[in-house]
This record gives C-alpha cells, sequence and structure tokens, in this order.
C-alpha cells in the first residue's frame, strides 16, 4: 500500500505538473500545478499583473529572426 508520503516523493519527481487550466475574458488564465515544493492553487485572476490577461503574455513573443 502506497502511504502519503510515499505519494507525495513520487509527485515531487515529475513536478512540475500542471492538473488545470482555465481561462476567461475577464479575469484571464489561471492554473493549477504541482510542483517540488507543493501545490499551486488556482485563483481568478492570478496571471493578470503578469500578463494583463493574455497568455502567453507578450514579453515571451520572440521578434528576432
Amino acid at each position: 500500500m502506497i502511504t502519503r508520503t510515499d505519494m507525495i516523493q513520487k509527485l515531487q519527481q515529475f513536478a512540475p505538473i500542471i492538473t488545470l487550466v482555465t481561462g476567461t475574458e475577464d479575469m484571464g488564465f489561471e492554473f493549477s500545478a504541482v510542483v517540488p515544493d507543493g501545490v499551486i492553487y488556482s485563483e481568478p485572476g492570478m496571471l493578470l499583473e503578469y500578463s494583463s490577461g493574455q497568455w502567453p503574455p507578450s514579453e515571451w513573443e520572440d521578434d528576432t529572426d
């Protein structure tokens, strides 16, 4: 039988794992993920300050040849 500790160790080996992505026109994108230090839970508007609602953020665009 797998214990909670065993499951956490197994998940940490594969992290980060995106478990959910949602997007709306008014609040932009949110995601939930398993990361080596724990879990990121989605929250409405969690990327608005960074991306202004765009995904991927325009800063990620590569305009070079």
